[in-house]
């Protein structure tokens, strides 16, 4: 229940309350830890939702809080939350967000290599298929490409097995960044 007040505080429309929650969480969250874990849906939403702020403080301090993620809660469990999420993202959020799913494959793929093939294969082939490659920013195109190269890395050919039950277009945007 705490934390259902918390994360109103996440989303607050007076900046400097929004920028102090956000910073307080990224300080929290070595500490709190697998406490976490229940909220992390709710508490991810938030977060990345301040990821398109034309506010520099809000935008760097909902930064540090993934990066807090990243490195002090069980990736596995981060990894379903971030790749759900990217679908749901625009601009700078979804940039950031597919950079950090770049890190999650990393670390997650050697513990559970079946958790990458449930959630981050099909967030790829999602952006792949919709044409993400070609319509948006060369950012975005950079950010799919290290996320293709890091799934690369750790799965080597399973990745362009798996990329070959996909639609055509999929298969082409694969087979063209790698």
């Amino acid at each position: 229940q705490i934390f259902d007040i918390f994360v109103l505080r996440l989303q607050d429309c007076n900046r400097k309350v929004n920028q102090q929650a956000l910073e307080v969480l990224a300080l929290m969250t070595p500490v709190l830890g697998s406490i976490l874990h229940p909220v992390l849906v709710s508490v991810v939403k938030a977060v990345t939702e301040n990821l398109n702020s034309k506010h520099m403080g809000i935008y760097a301090a909902a930064v540090k809080v993934l990066e807090a993620f990243v490195a002090h809660l069980d990736n596995a469990l981060l990894l379903p939350v971030f790749a759900h999420r990217a679908r749901y993202l625009s601009s700078q959020a979804l940039l950031d967000v597919i950079e950090h799913l770049s890190v999650l494959v990393t670390s997650v793929y050697p513990r559970k290599p079946q958790a990458i093939k449930q959630y981050a294969l099909p967030t790829l082939w999602f952006f792949l298929g919709n044409g993400v490659t070609r319509v948006r920013s060369s950012n975005a195109r950079a950010a799919l490409t290290r996320l293709a190269k890091s799934l690369y890395q750790v799965m080597g050919s399973k990745l362009k097995e798996y990329a070959a039950s996909q639609p055509e277009r999929v298969v082409k945007n694969i087979s063209d960044i790698l």
